[in-house]
């Protein structure tokens, strides 16, 4: 470990699909990249999440919450059809109150998606994602 890793707070999080994150100082990433380098992954990475931030806020204001949620889940759902989520995180991304969640689970049934404890179980997925606005600067 780097010396500044141990100033730098702890990252706390869900994680929420299979990813990785690296945990470097800018002194650090300087030094193997050089400065211009270091800088250009800085403004990039700041640059993405800016238009992460713009393309979610249009899509709370176009869209209701049942498209959106239908979103999320159909973005996060596995090969086997289940997110392993529960309906106060998914209303946490989605920026809605739970209950909210909780009515648009009902609606789904009929595209068979199960809420069970924790996770959330999607039989047919191309239901959802006709269901789901497609939203986003990467979306799919």
């Amino acid at each position: 470990m780097d010396a500044g890793a141990a100033r730098r707070p702890a990252i706390h999080g869900r994680w929420l699909t299979d990813g990785a994150v690296c945990d470097i100082s800018f002194d650090a990433l300087v030094e193997n990249l050089g400065l211009a380098a270091a800088l250009a992954v800085v403004d990039a990475a700041a640059a993405y999440r800016r238009e992460s931030v713009e393309w979610e806020m249009a899509c709370s204001i176009q869209h209701q919450a049942p498209q959106r949620i239908a979103r999320w889940v159909s973005r996060m759902v596995d090969a086997s059809g289940v997110v392993a989520i529960n309906q106060a995180e998914l209303a946490a991304l989605a920026g809605i109150q739970r209950t909210s969640v909780s009515a648009a689970m009902m609606r789904f049934r009929a595209a068979g998606v199960k809420v069970l404890r924790g996770r959330i179980i999607a039989s047919d997925i191309a239901a959802l994602q006709q269901t789901a606005c497609a939203c986003g600067p990467h979306a799919a």
